[in-house]
């Protein structure tokens, strides 16, 4: 026997509404985008002559 579930249809938005309003979501893009933002600029810019 199998159980159906029904799952309701979750849109882009909804789910990045979702996404948004979580506080640990936030703070771990924060962090991702500062270390994306060091890693681009150590490409161009270095603290001393090589």
């Amino acid at each position: 026997m199998t159980m159906r579930i029904d799952l309701p249809e979750e849109t882009l938005a909804g789910v990045l509404a979702k996404a948004f309003g979580n506080r640990s979501f936030l703070i771990g893009l924060v962090i991702t985008l500062l270390i994306v933002a060091v890693a681009l600029i150590s490409f161009v810019w270095t603290p001393y002559d090589v």
